[in-house]
């Protein structure tokens, strides 16, 4: 593995126009292109607004930009730990297979235990294997137990504004 002349920074904003490129490069990949609404003074904003609500590191080999991780911090109710969540983690195809990918995340691994944090959490799509197999290597272990959910546009909208509108078992509904 050749991580010759390799460094993680934290990005600047000036770093704002890079880290778009890699996000669409990133949809891309998975052909998920139309999914992405964000533009840059959006990102902007929740990088290094007054509300930052997401951080991002980059990773540099020979002065060029060829990996990102966006992350933010989490919160376990039953623990009372504070973790990173990572949101995305990606590395330029051209870049692939030197150790990138694992630099990467080892660079998060300290900075979340430098911060007090006790874990780092992420998702990966279910047919990416090769991410499942670069996580595995990395140690990672795969929650089987948890389900992602998601609420988004006319289904948050509904049910902010209208309750639950689908009550199929109503003493479950109840129970919770």
């Amino acid at each position: 593995m050749d991580i010759h002349d390799f460094k993680v920074v934290s990005a600047k904003p000036s770093d704002v126009s890079v880290i778009m490129e890699f996000i669409i490069a990133l949809a891309d990949e998975h052909h998920v292109n139309s999914e992405v609404k964000i533009n840059e003074p959006r990102l902007l904003e929740c990088l290094f607004g007054t509300e930052r609500t997401a951080e991002a590191l980059i990773g540099y080999r020979h002065d060029e930009p060829v990996s990102y991780a966006l992350f933010f911090t989490d919160f376990s109710s039953f623990t009372g730990d504070t973790g990173l969540y990572l949101e995305d983690l990606y590395v330029r195809p051209e870049a692939r297979g030197a150790g990138i990918g694992g630099q990467m995340l080892r660079h998060l691994a300290k900075f979340a235990l430098a911060r007090g944090h006790r874990r780092i959490r992420w998702c990966s799509v279910r047919s990416n294997d090769v991410a499942k197999q670069f996580y595995q290597r990395q140690g990672a272990k795969r929650l089987d137990d948890f389900l992602l959910f998601q609420l988004t546009g006319e289904r948050l909208e509904a049910l902010a504004f209208n309750g639950p509108t689908n009550r199929t078992n109503n003493s479950l509904h109840h129970s919770l």
